[in-house]
């Protein structure tokens, strides 16, 4: 099977789904997103080649209340549940802003 044949059956498959109402774009999105990101990041904090976009991203979002969930999930390896214990917040709060700066800092590396 060709990779154009699997990409129209994958497309098909997902137009399907999504008009069933049995998954959600914006999961959709936010999953491709998160994958982006979370390489970098990953990569960004594990070795000595600097990401010139991630880091201009985390410097513009330094000021942002929650920016320490980044810093503590990838660079320190903390749970979302330790970091809601940590910052005194809710899991849930965690979560909501986690998922706000990942698609700030997609958008950020995205410009580049």
């Amino acid at each position: 099977m060709s990779k154009e044949l699997i990409r129209e059956v994958v497309k098909m498959t997902l137009d399907e789904l999504i008009e069933r109402k049995l998954i959600e774009i914006n999961k959709i999105k936010y999953n491709a997103m998160l994958q982006v990101v979370e390489k970098r990041l990953n990569s960004f904090f594990t070795t000595t080649k600097k990401d010139m976009g991630i880091s201009n991203a985390l410097r513009s979002l330094s000021d942002d209340e929650y920016i320490d969930i980044i810093f503590l999930q990838y660079r320190d390896c903390k749970t979302l549940e330790w970091i809601a214990e940590y910052l005194g917040r809710e899991v849930g709060t965690i979560k909501r802003n986690k998922k706000r700066l990942i698609m700030k800092i997609y958008e950020m590396i995205n410009e580049e």
